[in-house]
């Protein structure tokens, strides 16, 4: 796990590693909901996982669905190239990244975030960790709302078109009909 985590940290890092500092700032309510529950979640990880956790179907879901959520976080952030940041934020010569996953989902980075914390509640199989899921969804649901406002801010009709072509984190076209 601490060698999982610690790959998908350090390639976040080397990605922004060469980029100009950025203006704006995080949210703080982003910062409460969504840093503070999940560094709590990882270090109680690497804590349940010394002491034993049971190894059943649970436990072997929830190492799937982690394991699953941190290759597609790989793919999005290899997608989306210098377009990544760590907050909300336009630079100079930005562009919007409209293929790849990006043409199913507009957020697959926020996806893969939620999918790798329910993962991880799965194989620790402990609920105590149940108001951190729903903390992160609360808080990544205010940075898409703040996200998008400002993509539409930028972008104007391109970015409205790309809204009604794609869902926000669920990929909803899996499930329509008609559709490839």
């Amino acid at each position: 796990f601490i060698a999982i985590y610690g790959g998908k940290l350090l390639y976040q890092t080397y990605l922004l590693k060469n980029r100009e500092k950025p203006k704006e700032k995080a949210e703080w309510a982003e910062f409460l909901l969504v840093v503070i529950p999940k560094n709590i979640l990882v270090i109680s990880t690497i804590i349940l996982l010394a002491l034993g956790v049971s190894k059943n179907f649970f436990f072997l879901v929830g190492w799937f669905v982690f394991l699953s959520a941190i290759v597609f976080r790989f793919v999005a952030l290899k997608q989306l190239g210098s377009m990544y940041s760590l907050n909300i934020e336009i630079r100079e010569n930005h562009k919007l990244i409209d293929s790849g996953i990006f043409s199913v989902i507009r957020h697959p980075l926020y996806l893969a975030y939620i999918l790798d914390t329910l993962g991880i509640i799965l194989f620790l199989q402990n609920i105590i960790f149940i108001p951190v899921i729903i903390s992160i969804i609360i808080g990544v649901s205010i940075r898409i709302k703040n996200e998008e406002k400002r993509l539409e801010e930028v972008f104007g009709q391109q970015y409205l078109d790309y809204k009604k072509r794609t869902s926000a984190v669920v990929p909803l076209a899996l499930f329509r009909k008609g559709t490839k």
